[in-house]
């Protein structure tokens, strides 16, 4: 996403609604990044321990 070919790219003199096309490429770039993450992160299950119900005496 920081690579050469994408900054040159999106290094325009355009802009869409008043901003600069650079900063929406980072700003949409960062936002859909963190939603990508957050997606993976919730579809990882946990892993399932049973927990123990049985007291163990000391040996």
């Amino acid at each position: 996403m920081l690579n050469f070919p994408f900054l040159k790219i999106f290094n325009q003199p355009t802009t869409l609604l008043g901003f600069p096309l650079l900063y929406l490429y980072f700003t949409l770039g960062w936002a859909i990044s963190i939603g990508v993450i957050y997606l993976f992160a919730s579809s990882a299950e946990p892993e399932q321990t049973e927990p123990d119900t049985e007291e163990q005496a000391p040996r």
